[in-house]
């Protein structure tokens, strides 16, 4: 089957190689044509740039670490692939990216110099990516997925069937409990301002009612229009990782755009694989926790004004969460950054 609408799919790395791969290796052996691959490169100190070089020469093989899923990375197409390797500060105004990836399926791996953190990595890739003619459709993806072969078709048809602009979710299973739904979109408690994970540990058939409308698409999966990047800028980078997902898809709601799952667009998610190397004693990292309290409160005063002192409470409940644990150095810095 022949597509002319290009896919344009971006995967942030950091210190995270082996899951990269795996997800790279899954994507390439999805149905759908054209289709072309963005790795940023966040700075990793873990050889990640040559091991994913080395899986595009073929000289190293994906892994999996659930053999339920093997089927779906290892079976069709394998590398070489075409690839090239770009430093960020070659993307300057005289740079032109029309030069690169004409070819289909091609990989660009881009290295940043510096963590540039979820948003600011992604809009890195963005950036190349919206300024490629051939860029039909853009496909925000987290590293530490799986996608299914029709994961890219079945959006497509989705979005034509549903017109408009749209920021699309995935139907988001458990990549350690594959039968198990993980996330179905997105949920805000408006006074709060938490989120939870809507269809969580539900079957992974099950049907949800067509009228359900998510609150936010987790940046797990966000699949959306280029024409889409045009009205609704870039992603907020003042987060660096936690919420962002939420504070784009509040603005889009804003700005009239359509917040949609497609229920036949299946990954599986690790969920947490980025900071896996950082938690200790089944606790929360450090970062992760600090930044999803402090980053909540944000969301509050930016979107739910009317409730922030609510919010402000629930912040309160987690300092004092971590003051009771013995995380009073935690604590501190969350006081720090609200104040």
């Amino acid at each position: 089957m022949a597509y002319s609408k290009k896919v344009y799919v971006i995967l942030i790395n950091y210190n995270g190689w082996e899951d990269t791969i795996e997800c790279l290796q899954s994507l390439i052996n999805v149905n759908y044509k054209p289709i072309n691959i963005i790795v940023i490169d966040n700075a990793s100190k873990d050889d990640s740039i040559q091991n994913i070089v080395q899986w595009a020469e073929g000289s190293r093989q994906a892994k999996t670490e659930n053999n339920d899923l093997l089927e779906n990375i290892i079976i069709d197409k394998r590398p070489p692939i075409l690839f090239s390797l770009l430093n960020d500060n070659e993307l300057d105004d005289d740079y032109d990216v029309n030069n690169e990836m004409e070819k289909e399926g091609q990989l660009i791996i881009i290295k940043s110099k510096k963590n540039r953190g979820f948003s600011g990595g992604n809009n890195l890739g963005l950036t190349f990516v919206s300024q490629k003619r051939d860029c039909k459709y853009l496909w925000i993806l987290n590293n530490d997925t799986v996608v299914d072969k029709n994961s890219v078709s079945s959006k497509i048809k989705y979005l034509d069937g549903l017109g408009g602009s749209v920021l699309l979710g995935s139907r988001i299973l458990d990549y350690y409990k594959p039968k198990n739904i993980q996330s179905y979109g997105g949920l805000i408690n408006k006074y709060f301002s938490t989120t939870k994970h809507f269809g969580e540990n539900m079957d992974r058939k099950t049907k949800f009612p067509q009228d359900y409308f998510p609150d936010y698409i987790p940046g797990t999966s966000i699949f959306f229009e280029k024409k889409v990047l045009n009205k609704i800028g870039f992603m907020p980078e003042d987060y660096f990782m936690y919420y962002e997902d939420v504070d784009w898809s509040l603005r889009a709601v804003n700005l009239n755009i359509k917040l949609r799952i497609c229920p036949d667009s299946i990954i599986w998610h690790k969920e947490g694989a980025s900071q896996k190397h950082e938690s200790k004693n089944d606790q929360k990292p450090e970062k992760t926790d600090i930044l999803s309290v402090v980053n909540r409160l944000k969301v509050a005063k930016k979107y739910f004004p009317r409730t922030v002192i609510i919010a402000y409470l629930g912040v309160a409940k987690s300092i004092l969460r971590m003051v009771s644990n013995m995380q009073l150095r935690r604590a501190i810095k969350v006081i720090k950054k609200i104040f």
